[in-house]
């Protein structure tokens, strides 16, 4: 669709411009991605901020089960990540091998994410929050070492 390929190319006022017109966010290609996956995947912050404005659906999940901060996470891109989470998105929600957003991160080595997130914030562990020290795997697990407050 015209508004794909505006937001595959970085074209943030032709993106702007197509949803102000009425161009369906929520429209998936034939592997469940939206454009808002895409964006994060891609690293468009603006547009992302800008799909965000127009109340995309943050919770949305491709065929694999990954949604945009778990797509945002894997990749790297510290920016968009933390504009998700302030939009809401879920932090423990899974894809369908099992991992959180935060596992990929660390499982791909983007510290840049992994401490955007939790250095001097809180971790949130299903439905347990905690303040954070340092954060491992285990079993697929996030495990929370607290520090001295």
């Amino acid at each position: 669709t015209a508004l794909w390929s505006a937001g595959n190319s970085g074209n943030i006022k032709a993106v702007k411009l197509l949803l102000d017109n009425w161009a369906d966010a929520e429209n998936a290609d034939a592997q469940g991605n939206t454009l808002l996956l895409d964006s994060a995947r891609q690293g468009h912050d603006e547009i992302v901020a800008l799909l965000l404005s127009h109340d995309a659906k943050l919770q949305h999940q491709n065929r694999e089960g990954n949604n945009a901060l778990i797509l945002a996470s894997q990749y790297g891109y510290t920016k968009i990540t933390q504009q998700l989470i302030q939009a809401h998105a879920e932090l423990d929600q899974k894809n369908n091998k099992g991992d959180t957003a935060l596992i990929n991160a660390i499982r791909e080595g983007n510290i840049a994410v992994e401490v955007g997130w939790f250095r001097g914030t809180k971790c949130y562990l299903g439905s347990i929050e905690r303040k954070m020290g340092s954060v491992v795997i285990q079993n697929r697990e996030v495990v929370c070492r607290r520090t001295a407050d």
